[in-house]
């Protein structure tokens, strides 16, 4: 965030005006730094357990059947591939979505935007309870999106063991 935030400094100094907002200052709310903040780390989560996930999949002996059948590599991914990759996708959500909310007030506070991070820092509104009540809030949201992304799971995951064991 830090080094996104240099270079956005360095690129408003090299062309005179403002470019990319970096703090907010008014209404100039900024939109680039935080969103670059708030998605690069679970991105990078996602986008690593899905392909591992994927390569697993395409060494999987149904795979090698279908392409020895003649099945092209397109229908295969999309037929196969994705729906056992599935499983992978919905256990590294949650943890996407806690890093996000986690680099959400990170990046509130570093761009000084009034938002659950800001407020959590904000000298106009310091009290006692301020961090403990953004703390809160944060857990309560993180909370019900895990209970939604558990339902999905439930949903969208079949279950091939038999019995409760």
């Amino acid at each position: 965030v830090v080094l996104l935030q240099m270079g956005a400094i360095l690129i408003d100094r090299a062309t005179g005006h403002p470019t990319v907002i970096v703090v907010q200052f008014g209404d100039d709310v900024p939109f680039l730094v935080p969103l670059l903040a708030i998605s690069v780390l679970p991105a990078t989560l996602i986008y690593g357990t899905l392909r591992l996930a994927v390569e697993r999949e395409w060494t999987e002996g149904y795979i090698k059947t279908a392409a020895s059948k003649g099945l092209a590599r397109m229908p295969i991914f999309f037929t196969h591939i994705l729906r056992n990759t599935m499983e992978d996708l919905l256990t590294i959500l949650p943890r996407g979505v806690t890093v996000a909310v986690t680099s959400m007030a990170v990046a509130e506070v570093m761009c000084f935007i009034f938002g659950l991070g800001g407020y959590a820092i904000s000298p106009s509104v310091v009290h006692v309870t301020t961090l403990t009540t953004t703390c809160g809030i944060l857990a309560v949201i993180t909370m019900l999106l895990h209970l939604v992304l558990a339902l999905v799971r439930k949903r969208f995951v079949v279950n091939t063991s038999e019995g409760g064991a």
